[in-house]
């Protein structure tokens, strides 16, 4: 009645439909369903937050199950107006999913749903279907989800009539799936989870190539490889590559985001990037060269020209920037100065390599 409206636009329109017929309606304020049941939420949440103020715990378990007395009183209902496709109350409790995700887990609190299920006397097609729509939508909001399992296999009473509480699903005795039709229900629940987790899988764990070499062909034989260190935005360190041959092959751990990839070797001047990494890949291609403390302008040589460089950055005539800073700073004592001026003319005269 009325898909996708409000418990109280349905209500109105099935008591007017009554009495249009004749029929005595029940007054607005009582439903004769759930006899009013959700004016007890509250109270029922405060007693669960007073119940659980002594317990030290991070998460917590909440379940959502309809009592069987509803179902009927719904199944009745649906009945005597000849509804062949109504819209159960469930569908009103599952909208407590959205509830959940947005104040508990939207916030870093986990949830795990507990305690459903399909009665094993409907048809297993709408089971399956049951559950791939319920654990798709419980796995997109990472709530893992507990199926009750008590173990009563027969679907329908001693006087025949249908079971609700048919929710049996492994034989105890052996730990195997009751039949085939049972685990396809179950294969139906643990298959969104299962893309979900090979799609974070992949992402995590995608392969992807970056530059790293020297400048100057003789840089090389004096720093060895090319060292990439990887930090994420918190600044923690997730991996560290080895560069053989100009590049690195990285394979780790990447959630979509900024990281920072620096690049050091044996007497070279380090270089630091942001690289932005979106379904397990750079957005663009990381290709960086490094060059040797001294070698100011990058030439693959240390000479008078990257002294004369420093001289024009300290006097103010030409200023220095970037990775060329970093270059300048010969001795690693963390400034550009007069004395990184004197340790290059040394290493130039002999006395004093860098390197």
């Amino acid at each position: 009645v009325g898909t996708g409206m409000t418990n109280d636009a349905r209500g109105r329109l099935i008591r007017e439909g009554l009495r249009e017929t004749g029929v005595e309606a029940p007054a607005d304020e009582f439903c004769p369903l759930c006899e009013n049941i959700f004016e007890l939420v509250d109270r029922f949440a405060e007693a669960a937050a007073e119940s659980i103020t002594s317990v030290e715990s991070r998460n917590f378990l909440i379940g959502c199950r309809v009592e069987p007395e509803i179902t009927k009183r719904e199944q009745e209902i649906w009945a005597s107006l000849g509804l062949s496709s109504p819209e159960s109350i469930k569908s009103e409790l599952n909208s407590i999913m959205n509830t959940i995700k947005t104040n508990f887990i939207n916030n870093g609190i986990p949830v795990v749903m507990g305690e459903f299920g399909a009665t094993a006397y409907k048809p297993v097609e709408q089971r399956k279907l049951w559950a791939t729509d319920y654990a798709t939508i419980a796995s997109s909001m990472n709530m893992p989800i507990v199926l009750w399992d008590n173990n009563a296999f027969n679907k329908y009473d001693d006087n025949g009539n249908p079971n609700s509480e048919c929710h049996g699903y492994i034989n105890r005795d052996d730990n195997n799936s009751v039949s085939s039709e049972q685990q396809s229900v179950i294969d139906n629940l643990v298959a969104p989870y299962k893309a979900l987790e090979e799609e974070r899988a992949a992402a995590l764990g995608s392969v992807f190539t970056i530059g790293a070499g020297f400048i100057g062909a003789s840089t090389s034989q004096v720093a060895g490889s090319v060292t990439v260190t990887v930090k994420n935005s918190g600044g923690e360190t997730i991996g560290e590559f080895e560069a053989q041959d100009g590049s690195a092959e990285i394979e780790g751990q990447f959630p979509d985001g900024e990281y920072t990839f620096t690049f050091a070797a044996n007497y070279c001047a380090e270089k630091t990037v942001t690289v932005t990494i979106s379904g397990g890949q750079p957005m663009s291609a990381v290709s960086e060269d490094i060059a040797l403390l001294g070698d100011v302008n990058n030439n693959g040589n240390i000479d008078t020209d990257d002294i004369t460089l420093i001289k024009k950055h300290l006097k103010k005539t030409k200023s220095l920037s970037g990775y060329q800073i970093k270059c300048a700073d010969a001795n690693s004592d963390g400034s550009v100065d007069t004395q990184d001026i004197t340790a290059i003319k040394a290493h130039l005269k002999g006395t004093a390599r860098l390197f």
